[in-house]
């Protein structure tokens, strides 16, 4: 007796400390089995099928040599594989700062940085104009906010928690006291070109050429970001998306089940956007 569908895909090369490595998935539409990792893929592929004994064994098209020697035929992917492939190369992307958002929202996070992407908000504005963030909720805070995108190198956007700070990082700059410039606390967003793996895999998903790459800034170093954080950028990337010259004032809501990560295992962030007109 054939049970529900099994589909394998891998993911990789995978940047790490001790090289590179290839991740191998299988996945149904009602659950997906622990990533394998092996030097071969006809091993990872027989480890899939091994722990899926009667479902319908399919590959990607990449995999049609090693997954025949092990049943495995190859097929386009099922509509089902889509999201949690792009949740899955997102993290893994990340390294170990993705190890750190179990329970976060990434599909809605995915899904505003695509919409932000779309909307290219820096047409209108440079990273000198200030958006006046209001974050309430799960979170109360107020940031200024400054969208990448308009010099065409860096797209996303910066939230600093310092009342003032985009105009001293300007003024810092100038003086060439970079140094100090990075101490300033913020939490941001940009839109990195690559791995392509895992840029594929979220573009099938969300239709986003580029893979958001989220990081906190505090005591003048980089580091992850946690479930609000996300939750926080994400909100923000879709109020600013909706920006334009002739509404400058947004919000936007992220309601979702955060898991026993989140406070309470629930996630609810508002964020309220205005462009400053005085600057």
């Amino acid at each position: 007796m054939l049970y529900a569908m099994l589909y394998a895909f891998k993911l990789g090369p995978i940047e790490t400390g001790d090289g590179f490595f290839t991740t191998y998935v299988g996945m149904t539409p009602d659950e997906a089995f622990q990533p394998t990792f092996a030097d071969r893929p006809t091993d990872a592929l027989r480890s899939i099928a091994e722990r899926a004994k009667g479902h319908e064994l399919r590959c990607e098209p990449s995999l049609a040599r090693a997954g025949k020697a092990v049943g495995f035929e190859p097929a386009k992917a099922p509509d089902w594989v889509a999201l949690p492939r792009a949740t899955l190369a997102f993290g893994l992307a990340l390294g170990n700062s993705g190890a750190k958002l179990i329970g976060a929202p990434i599909p809605e996070f995915l899904a505003a940085s695509a919409a932000f992407m779309k909307a290219r908000p820096w047409r209108h504005w440079d990273n000198g104009d200030i958006v006046d963030v209001r974050v309430t909720g799960l979170r109360d805070k107020q940031y200024e906010a400054s969208i990448m995108g308009a010099g065409g190198q860096e797209y996303g956007i910066a939230l600093y928690e310092e009342k003032g700070a985009i105009e001293k990082l300007s003024r810092l700059h100038d003086e060439g006291r970079v140094p100090e410039a990075v101490t300033i606390r913020s939490i941001a967003v940009t839109m990195n070109d690559e791995p392509l793996w895992a840029i594929k895999a979220v573009k099938e998903a969300f239709g986003l050429a580029r893979l958001p790459v989220p990081m906190k800034v505090a005591r003048g170093a980089p580091g992850p970001v946690d479930a609000i954080d996300l939750a926080t950028l994400a909100t923000a990337l879709m109020a600013t998306a909706q920006l334009t010259p002739r509404k400058t004032e947004t919000s936007a809501r992220l309601e979702v089940d955060g898991g026993s990560r989140a406070k309470s295992g629930f996630i609810d962030v508002t964020a309220s956007v205005q462009l400053r007109q005085d600057v």
